[in-house]
């Protein structure tokens, strides 16, 4: 913009040419301010005003895995929209796992407090990847799994459901370079959940670490690094599709993925580690959370059900869509094969979850448990300054 244009953002601009406010919002309509938190912005941002009051669901459910939209063109959402769908439907408790730091946190920390709403503080990290990775889609060869019970062995048609085909392309990564205009950017995720300040205070630290030893875009954290770090006071879960354990058991079966959750818990501690079951209603969700609770079964590590949230609302799923192709660098129409069927990562309701997860007892509820012991208010950890003037 020109030296003769009033100081505004290129996003109130363009709400301003659309008919809203320049909050973003429709004229009439409560407002809170969509900025951002840099020193770049000349504004102070107005405090969170709440739209609804908190409930508290039928079924108690807290969600541990959820991406803002400070997960920078993977989250659709502010901080305060997932914050006030939550206190909606009535959850227990809401952790924020935005990727690789904890930039969301005092937004989210702000809004939640406004609402009464328990907070949990994570982050999903990319490590340097050792796993090899199939060169196509990542369900590719998945069969569903009709009427088994989870714990079960793998039946001879279930064995179909891990098998690498034949003229599947590997690659092997040693480090993690930028590739976020790929449009399923690859990393080996690793979702961490602190448990109270303290195991906060250590994800800090390893965030720190990581970033400082990588470059702009590509921070470098490995797997001995991070939990040398955290130590026992975190919760590492086995995440979401590019989770170390679910790539391993569609790329290559049960027995890598096992390989890999051993891994995990000699890093972590058994009762630290936890096999993240997720349904975002594709046909092959049941087969994947019948083989990832088959697995936690065997290795006596305990299944949380979570639903790698990355918008508030079903209606959101449009704009978490054009983000996706904006982060390719491709077109709606470029980035179609690649997206998923339907709107499923959203917040969810303790009820809908507790449907959708029935055939594993005790995930749902065990959600609450995790939250509990980990929720804390941040004003815990803020700095003790001195007051001013002195």
């Amino acid at each position: 913009m020109g030296f003769n244009n009033p100081s505004w953002t290129w996003s109130e601009l363009e709400a301003t040419l659309s008919g809203r406010g320049r909050d973003g919002r429709a004229p009439g309509s409560p407002s809170w301010n969509a900025g951002g938190d840099g020193p770049a912005w000349s504004r102070k941002r107005q405090p969170f005003e709440p739209e609804v009051s908190r409930t508290h669901g039928r079924v108690g459910y807290a969600e541990l895995h959820c991406h803002s939209n400070f997960s920078f063109l993977d989250g659709a959402s502010h901080p305060e929209e997932l914050v006030t769908e939550a206190a909606r439907l009535g959850l227990e408790a809401l952790a924020l796992t935005d990727h690789d730091g904890f930039y969301g946190i005092v937004r989210f920390a702000e809004a939640a407090r406004s609402v009464g709403l328990p907070t949990v503080f994570g982050a999903e990290v990319a490590l340097c990847s050792r796993l090899r990775r199939p060169g196509h889609s990542p369900n590719r060869g998945l069969r569903p799994s009709v009427g088994s019970h989870p714990h079960a062995g793998p039946s001879n048609h279930e064995q179909r459901l891990f098998r690498s085909e034949a003229d599947t392309q590997t690659q092997v990564d040693t480090g993690r370079v930028p590739d976020s205009h790929a449009p399923d950017p690859h990393a080996e995720h690793l979702l961490l959940l602190a448990d109270g300040p303290d195991g906060y205070a250590r994800i800090a630290r390893a965030l720190s670490g990581g970033h400082l030893a990588g470059e702009k875009g590509a921070p470098q954290f490995t797997l001995a690094d991070v939990s040398g770090t955290v130590g026992g006071h975190v919760w590492a879960l086995t995440g979401c599709r590019k989770g170390s354990v679910p790539a391993a058991l569609v790329a290559e079966g049960p027995a890598p993925a096992g390989r890999e959750l051993a891994r995990l818990i000699e890093a972590f501690g058994r009762d630290r580690v936890l096999v993240e079951l997720w349904d975002h209603g594709d046909p092959l969700d049941t087969a994947r959370n019948d083989a990832l609770a088959r697995l936690a079964h065997e290795h006596d590590v305990m299944c949380v059900a979570t639903n790698n949230v990355h918008y508030a609302t079903p209606t959101q799923r449009r704009l978490a869509t054009a983000l996706a192709a904006v982060r390719s660098r491709r077109s709606l129409a470029e980035i179609d094969p690649w997206l998923p069927a339907g709107a499923g990562a959203h917040l969810r309701s303790g009820a809908e979850q507790a449907r959708r997860f029935a055939r594993y007892p005790g995930v749902v509820e065990r959600t609450v448990e995790i939250a509990r012991a980990a929720a804390f208010d941040l004003s815990l950890v803020a700095p003790k300054l001195p007051p001013f003037p002195c």
